[in-house]
Parts: structure tokens; C-alpha cells; sequence
């Protein structure tokens, strides 16, 4: 067999040097080094560690150090059910540890064996201006991308039904019922709304870099990227670009029109309540974060995605205005209560005539 090349052994960080095999070890705890910590638990800590220190100092990263990131990460990373998070239509999520998750191509089963592991500073950039978000990968193993674990306590639910085409409409339909899907997201506090709606705030203040597009959009055509946590909601999977802002349109694709990413809602009288609801808490949180939505006179300008999103949602839920009126009296709300007590006021008072 072939002999590997010989690599310099790995120093663990020390102070006062200019890169992080010799960084100091601000995150290495004592636990890390206590007797009865061994085995692949004490390797997926070291990794834990050092990935830390990497996402920290990205810029000082040596071919030593990504040579031992990756070979940790070999030694410790499984694909299997016990470890499978989710998927969509070209790549699974699976869970690497408390704090770390990889997605991988479908049909692929193994990992890289020359790749090291790398971090693009561009989208660790992203990743750390967006509390909510967990989906851009942090760092890349050829194939493989590493992610931050946005379910540390495994107690995730995927907002819509499974991926499936049309074809398993019927299935999913029921799959959504049964598990109460709208029902849960309807009883999350106003809070976890209003924290989405402020990362699409953020969101539309990073422009892409090295493309000619305006904003970075969430992937809202599926539902499923946005997971309830707990008492909140976090976004995972890729962002887009495009040359229109993230808006409240996007949340109620989400969370209203679409099931999963291939089957649209339809009406249903038992999920309208529940609908209500959630569209009340979408617009509230939309007014609190002040995300863009158009004048009449500027329809033309906005994607056809806002606007069928925004017609559907008033559809399904049974609201009684048209998508023009609600932005008309939205911005009127603006211009007239610039005190956000008082126009959240308002704008509940208004909702509820609506209902």
C-alpha cells in the first residue's frame, strides 16, 4: 500500500504566533482533557474546538490546520438514519455534533479523501449578522459542506410536509393535517415572527458580492427551511440572489401558501383559524422590522412572487381586503404613527376588523 504523505505533527494553540496552529486555546474547556472523555467523543470535541478557533481567526487558517480539521471530521462524521436530519431535492443534512451539521449530495455515501477543510469568509460573514439563520455553510470539504447545528436539542419540527412531488399530493396533504403543521405555527409567540422578519431586514442591508444582483433572499418556496425550535423559528438551506428584497411575501409563502416546495395550499376550513393567525403575526412582524412592500402605483416593480404570495394568503385565511387596500392602509400606518407602539396598535385594531 502506498504510504501517506508525512504530515508535521499538530500542535495544539499557544500563545503569541501568527497563526492557529498556534493560536491561543480560547474555547479548549477542562472537560476536553478529563480522563473518562475519550474515545470518538474526545475527537468530535477536538474537532468542535478547533472549528471554533477556525471560524474566529478564518484568515489564519495553515494547510496543518485544515489537514487536522478534516481528519477529525473523517474519523467522526457518519451517514446513516440515526444521523439524517432532512433533505431536499439534491442534498441531505445530517448531524455531526451539538454544534455542527454537513450537508452532502444525494447518492453519495462517503466522504472527499484529498479535500481539506476550508472556510469562505464571505458566508461566515452572512452567517454571523443573521440570529436566525443556520444555512449557509461555514466551511467546505470538496463536496461536503459543514454547517452550524440549528437543532442542538433534536427537538426541530420541519414547518411543512416532506419533500414530495405532486404525484404524493395526496399523502403529504394528509401528512400536513395529521401533524398539525399550521396549527404549530400559529401558537408561536409573536416574538419568533418578529425575529425572522427582523433577519430579512438585515438581510436586505448584504448585498451579493461578485454578482450583479441587489439582495440575498431567503429560500422561502420551501417551507421546510424554516424550522420551529423550541418557542422560535430558524431558516436554514442556501440563500438566493436576486434584485428583489426580502418582504413579508416570503414568510407567507412559508408559513401560508405552499405545504412543501411542489404542492401549494389549498382552502381548507379547519386550517383558516389557524391561518389567521399566522398571517396577523406575519404583518405585525413585518410593520415591527418596516420591511419593503410596494405603493398601487408601484406594483409593476415588485417580483409576482410578493404578490401572489400576498393574494393567496388573504385568500386562505379568509381575510376581508384585497392585497392593493392592505398596503394602501399599511403605509398610511407608517406615515401617521411614527411611534411603533401606537402603529402596532393600530395595525392589530385593523387586522382583527379584517378577521
Amino acid at each position: 500500500m502506498e504510504k501517506s504523505t508525512p504530515v508535521k505533527p499538530f500542535v495544539l494553540p499557544k500563545h503569541g504566533v501568527e497563526n492557529l496552529n498556534h493560536a491561543a486555546p480560547k474555547s479548549l474547556s477542562a472537560s476536553y482533557f478529563h480522563p473518562a472523555f475519550t474515545g470518538k467523543e474526545k475527537f468530535i470535541k477536538e474537532f468542535e474546538n478547533l472549528m471554533d478557533l477556525a471560524l474566529e481567526n478564518p484568515q489564519k487558517m495553515t494547510s496543518e490546520f485544515q489537514y487536522r480539521l478534516s481528519n477529525l471530521f473523517r474519523k467522526t462524521a457518519e451517514i446513516n438514519s440515526e444521523t439524517f436530519i432532512n433533505n431536499g431535492a439534491d442534498s441531505e443534512v445530517y448531524r455531526y455534533s451539538d454544534k455542527y451539521a454537513f450537508k452532502i449530495p444525494i447518492g453519495e455515501t462517503s466522504f472527499p479523501d484529498i479535500e481539506w477543510i476550508k472556510i469562505d469568509e464571505r458566508k461566515l460573514d452572512i452567517n454571523n449578522q443573521l440570529d436566525a439563520y443556520f444555512g449557509g455553510e461555514i466551511g467546505q470539504m470538496g463536496y461536503v459542506s459543514i454547517l452550524k447545528n440549528a437543532d442542538p436539542q433534536r427537538i426541530a419540527i420541519p414547518i411543512g410536509a416532506p419533500f414530495g412531488f405532486e404525484k404524493e399530493e395526496v399523502r403529504l396533504k394528509k401528512y400536513y393535517l395529521d401533524n398539525k403543521c399550521a396549527q404549530k405555527v400559529a401558537a408561536l409567540p409573536q416574538s419568533a415572527f418578529d425575529k425572522i422578519a427582523m433577519n430579512f431586514k438585515k438581510l436586505n442591508t448584504i448585498p451579493p458580492k461578485y454578482c450583479i444582483t441587489k439582495y440575498y433572499n431567503f429560500d422561502c418556496i420551501n417551507p421546510n427551511n424554516f424550522l420551529i425550535v423550541g418557542d422560535e423559528i430558524k431558516i436554514t438551506d442556501e440563500l438566493w440572489p436576486t434584485n428583489h428584497p426580502n418582504t413579508v411575501g416570503g414568510m407567507l409563502s412559508a408559513f401560508i401558501t405552499r405545504i412543501n416546495p411542489h404542492i401549494p395550499a389549498e382552502p381548507d376550513v379547519l386550517l383558516t383559524p389557524d391561518r389567521k393567525e399566522i398571517f396577523k403575526k406575519c404583518i405585525i412582524a413585518n410593520e415591527k422590522a418596516e420591511l419593503p412592500f410596494l405603493h398601487e402605483k408601484d406594483v409593476d416593480t415588485l417580483s409576482t412572487e410578493f404578490i401572489e404570495n400576498l393574494e393567496k394568503a388573504i385568500k386562505l385565511a379568509e381575510i376581508k381586503t384585497d392585497f392593493r387596500s392592505l398596503i394602501k392602509k399599511l403605509k398610511e400606518f407608517r406615515q401617521t404613527f411614527p411611534d411603533m407602539d401606537k402603529r402596532i396598535n393600530a395595525v392589530e385594531d385593523y387586522l382583527d376588523d379584517l378577521k
